[in-house]
């Protein structure tokens, strides 16, 4: 949710991130087990993130089932941290 308010914040015209700069927010859904190896990417680019493993949740291409976890960073990262979680995501 916290991805989604900083875009239609961008869109509106703000520059400037909604919120706290130190604020925990959702930066992606992701298959559970490209998870990790994202949260490693992450801290190698000294990001701290986490990921918390997501049950039951709809992976929409397909609308099928799939283990999956949500990624988490730091407001004031979250744009430093999207290229690599859409990187290592893709294909997933």
């Amino acid at each position: 949710m916290g991805a989604l308010k900083d875009r239609l914040s961008r869109w509106l015209g703000g520059n400037e991130l909604v919120g706290d700069a130190d604020e925990l927010v959702e930066a992606a859904l992701v298959a559970l087990m490209g998870s990790e190896i994202i949260v490693s990417k992450l801290d190698v680019a000294d990001i701290p993130a986490t990921a918390i493993q997501e049950h039951g949740a709809f992976y929409l291409p397909s609308d099928s089932m799939r283990p999956m976890a949500r990624i988490f960073v730091r407001r004031g990262d979250l744009e430093r941290a999207m290229p690599i979680i859409n990187e290592v995501s893709i294909g997933w």
